[in-house]
């Protein structure tokens, strides 16, 4: 019984002994079984099971609670003021995404990494999304807007509206220098605008630019959206669009305005023509699409004014009056603008002068026409040749120098083809003319096709670029006018809102 004693008394020497280096030394679990070197029994006694079993990282309070009588009272005090298991807990709230690795010779799989939250990025990308739906800056500040970002994101800062209205204006002006950059590469420009009356008497007006870029495709972009002061007169109009474009810095590279026929936008188009010297034909732009549509029309009429029966004689006598007010004065762009369609080409006009004109007429129309066309085709001809002598002429005189095993007489003879090199350029308005046309396919994409056969045609892509961003209609102008509709509304129209 004393033997059985006096190992009870030990076990609980013992365990005292553990706890209390612990809690003196603040060593963790492991370096409790190393030892000191120096035989000390103290330092070299193995901890109970109980402990053994838990990881060196665990903190000191849960060792003690788990080694010792089961109350919890001291426990939840210490784990109040813990500050290792407070950073554990703020850790584990941290969000985290998988990502895979890029797989490389010693590498690959999933991982875990911790995304920590950036203030900026998410103020951006709320300011676009307020430009992009059209919503208020209050929303920021509504409540169940703000418990969502808090579930998303422990870690969101509540923004207000004037710091998010602040916001969208820096994204505005970056934007703004984006699209500045990208129209220096632009070569040929068309505009669109109109006037618009907003429901607190309050007129503006918007100037829209519509470019084909580098990959041959269509971009619209709006310049400006100002509020104009009465009175609306063409001056005014013409004054206000002049500004936006050498605010732009585009006026250089302007080809078209496209305007609706208010009384107001001919004063309008005649200072703007004095400004930017347009050739005529530039000032009423359409384009080749809407050509056949007009040509339809008037076909159709003439076939109407034929009929025996007089009802649709006179029908046709009037729509044909009213149709030539608008469409006698002859406008050769969308004409040209069609010949560069593939489907339709120079074979279209052809037909329908024909069909709208009698035999006199239609040969007369049909060698103005190509007159201009191969008038056109040369001044492109010419631009296109200055380009590559500036970019090549160097290079060239640089080799006809450095060369010993070239004749002198063959390099002047260099140059005498250099400066009479035009028949290739000829027969390739001949070659575009004289192939086949493109199927009617309703899913044909005209952009897409000049992508793919202007290394073919250069100087013809060069003519198709330029007259292929000509806007029939100002209805891109009109469309801004639908959102600035529900932008400017009585509920919308205050910057608080």
């Amino acid at each position: 019984m004393d033997k059985q004693k006096g190992n009870a008394s030990g076990k609980e020497k013992e365990k005292e002994r553990t706890l209390d280096s612990i809690m003196k030394r603040k060593l963790p679990v492991s370096g409790m079984q190393k030892g000191n070197g120096k035989g000390n029994a103290a330092a070299t006694t193995r901890l109970p099971r109980k402990l053994t079993n838990d990881s060196s990282n665990v903190p000191i309070a849960e060792l003690l609670y788990r080694g010792s009588h089961p109350s919890t009272s001291s426990m939840g005090r210490h784990m109040d003021t813990c500050k290792n298991y407070k950073d554990k807990i703020n850790r584990d709230l941290i969000q985290a995404t998988l990502f895979f690795r890029k797989t490389n010779a010693t590498t690959s799989g999933l991982a875990v990494r911790c995304i920590e939250y950036d203030k900026d990025l998410i103020k951006e990308v709320m300011a676009k999304m307020i430009c992009v739906h059209e919503y208020s800056f209050r929303m920021v500040e509504h409540k169940w807007f703000n418990i969502l970002m808090k579930c998303l994101n422990p870690n969101y800062q509540p923004i207000g509206r004037k710091a998010i209205r602040a916001e969208c204006m820096r994204v505005f002006k970056k934007e703004r220098e984006l699209l500045q950059v990208a129209l220096k590469d632009v070569d040929f420009i068309s505009l669109t605008t109109d006037l618009w009356t907003s429901n607190q008497t309050i007129s503006y007006m918007c100037v829209v630019a519509h470019f084909i870029d580098k990959d041959w495709k269509m971009q619209t972009r709006v310049l400006s959206f100002i509020d104009l002061d009465p009175p609306h007169s063409g001056h005014v109009i013409s004054d206000a669009i002049y500004e936006c474009v050498t605010e732009w810095k585009i006026e250089k590279k302007i080809i078209s305005i496209t305007l609706d026929n208010a009384s107001n936008n001919d004063v309008a188009v005649r200072g703007l023509k004095a400004k930017f010297a347009v050739r005529r034909g530039q000032l009423y732009p359409t384009s080749n699409i809407f050509y056949p549509h007009i040509v339809s029309i008037k076909i159709a009429l003439r076939k109407s004014m034929s009929r025996d029966d007089e009802c649709y004689n006179k029908m046709g006598d009037a729509m044909m009056d009213k149709f030539d007010k608008y469409w006698d004065e002859p406008n050769n762009v969308m004409v040209l603008a069609t010949i560069l369609d593939p489907r339709y080409k120079m074979r279209y006009i052809e037909w329908d002068y024909h069909q709208m004109y009698a035999v006199g007429k239609a040969n007369t129309e049909k060698n103005i026409v190509r007159g201009e066309l191969d008038t056109l085709y040369e001044k492109f001809v010419a631009k296109n040749k200055q380009a590559e002598e500036r970019a090549s002429g160097s290079s060239a005189k640089n080799n006809c120098n450095t060369s010993t095993s070239m004749p002198l007489m063959d390099c002047e003879f260099q140059s005498f083809l250099s400066a009479t090199s035009s028949t290739p350029s000829k027969s390739e308005l001949r070659n575009y003319l004289d192939d086949l046309n493109e199927a009617m396919d309703p899913m044909f994409n005209l952009h897409y096709w000049w992508r793919v056969n202007a290394p073919r045609y250069p100087v013809l892509a060069m003519m198709a670029k330029r007259f292929l961003t000509v806007l029939a209609t100002s209805v891109s102008s009109e469309s801004t006018f639908s959102t600035g509709g529900r932008v400017l509304g009585m509920s919308t129209c205050y910057i608080g809102c």
